[in-house]
């Protein structure tokens, strides 16, 4: 997988670590507003934002504008809800399956 334009995601996109909101700082289309929710729902629940022919995971670009470095491995939600994305609420727990790391979280809890 090649590495994402990490430019033209901080130029496109705002984040608030603590709501976990992404929003469009600048209009990609006349079909999107300034200020808007950035993503949409997949079938799986997830939220997947799309800038400029490529689909991001909201939680990748969460990590990338709250961090400041593209993640190196999957980001997993804390508390399980794959729409949360407050900075609080992400971390890298290396390969682990999801419901692994959500187990690892309730005993760290």
């Amino acid at each position: 997988m090649s590495k994402p334009d990490l430019t033209r995601i901080d130029h496109f996109l705002s984040y608030d670590a603590e709501t976990g909101a992404i929003r469009w700082r600048r209009s990609p289309s006349p079909r999107v507003r300034r200020g808007a929710i950035a993503g949409t729902l997949t079938l799986s629940g997830q939220s997947l934002i799309r800038l400029c022919y490529r689909a991001y995971r909201a939680e990748d670009v969460a990590w990338f504008l709250g961090h400041g470095e593209w993640p190196e491995r999957p980001v997993y939600h804390v508390n399980g809800d794959w729409l949360d994305n407050r900075l609080d609420n992400l971390d890298m727990r290396g390969s682990l399956p999801f419901h692994a790391c959500e187990e690892a979280a309730v005993e760290e809890a």
